[in-house]
């Protein structure tokens, strides 16, 4: 099935160079990708770690339990460039607050009161609880509570935060090695002003619908929208997707080769009442991985898809495809409900956001 796909895959892109008259190396000009990010390696039982070929020594090693791997909180931070003054650790609560981001450090909760648009990124956690906070709101759990161990460090559940805090983060069983990505510097929330993307299959246009009304048609370079030969449905080239909402290309990080894409979105801020937490939360951060059928946000949370999620992402040809949950991820992306639809032939599908 996946030699199908890369076969109409090539034959789209062929149609598009020929129309176009030219191509690029790179599939996605412009987004970052591995060689411009900052990439950083740990190994299970290694007391040491990597960051961009460099290697830093550690007191204790990765581990790790009930299928989560472990890492001391301060080398995390190091890892991802965060300073040590954006990691404080609370004796008296038993809690630890990692920030990053380009905005105002944070105090430990209970402390001085920053408004949610000037806060950095950031995420605290309690010795022994699975409960954890990001930006301000209780809205994850983890599989495997923080522990302390000799000599005194904090061991946290590594993917839960780095990718609460932007970081794409992959693991080879062979080599028992997690390699993390992400931006050298955080880029700014995204602005949205986009209220309606309607894309056709096999089509290298788009029309769209801004929040004041007015309309525009895309010319992409390649189609957006293409056949999906594992049902003859749709899938989506999720990056070409994200831009036509307005996500800037600096917003996305993307390894082709590892198959991870990271979409900067807005301050991940609680924004309704809790009586409708899916619709009103707008994330920080979505991630979207191959081989699985749903993106991730940086509360740890799989963006649930109404209709569910039939097929698995792919990243072919150095691009990244995905049905449903791509088309309907953007609501997340702003933080308000969306409506996805389609005509019954599937020959054009839409996505609006809802007031």
């Amino acid at each position: 099935m996946k030699k199908i796909f890369a076969l109409l895959l090539a034959v789209v892109m062929v149609t598009t160079v020929l129309i176009s008259g030219c191509s690029t190396q790179k599939a996605y000009a412009g987004v970052i990708g591995p060689d411009q990010a900052r990439v950083a390696k740990f190994w299970i039982g290694k007391p040491f770690y990597e960051v961009d070929g460099k290697r830093y020594e550690m007191d204790v090693a990765p581990y790790v339990k009930n299928d989560r791997t472990m890492m001391p909180a301060r080398f995390l931070a190091y890892s991802l460039g965060i300073p040590e003054e954006l990691v404080q650790w609370d004796e008296g609560t038993q809690s630890v607050l990692v920030e990053r981001g380009p905005f105002q450090p944070t105090k430990i909760r209970g402390g001085e009161y920053i408004p949610p648009e000037k806060r950095n990124d950031g995420i605290q956690m309690w010795v022994g609880k699975k409960d954890f906070d990001v930006n301000g709101y209780w809205y994850g759990k983890f599989d495997v509570p923080p522990e302390v161990i000799p000599p005194g460090r904090t061991m946290i559940p590594y993917r839960a935060v780095a990718q609460a805090l932007g970081a794409l983060v992959f693991w080879d069983d062979a080599t028992q090695c997690v390699t993390v990505e992400t931006w050298r510097d955080v880029p700014q929330p995204g602005a949205f002003n986009v209220k309606k993307v309607t894309v056709y299959k096999n089509q290298n246009t788009a029309d769209v619908v801004e929040k004041d009304g007015s309309s525009r048609q895309v010319k992409t370079s390649v189609p957006v929208m293409i056949t999906d030969p594992r049902d003859g449905g749709f899938t989506l080239d999720a990056i070409e997707w994200f831009k036509l909402w307005g996500v800037p290309e600096e917003n996305i990080l993307y390894d082709p080769e590892r198959g991870g894409l990271a979409i900067r979105a807005k301050n991940s801020r609680f924004t309704g009442s809790a009586d409708d937490l899916a619709a009103k939360v707008a994330v920080g951060y979505l991630y979207f991985y191959k081989g699985e059928k749903e993106a991730w946000d940086n509360f740890f949370l799989k963006v649930q898809v109404n209709n569910g999620a039939n097929y698995n992402f792919i990243a072919e040809n150095g691009r990244f495809y995905g049905g449903s949950s791509v088309q309907s991820s953007v609501a997340k992306l702003i933080g308000k409900p969306g409506k996805g639809s389609g005509t019954p032939d599937l020959s054009k599908v839409w996505l609006e956001i809802l007031d």
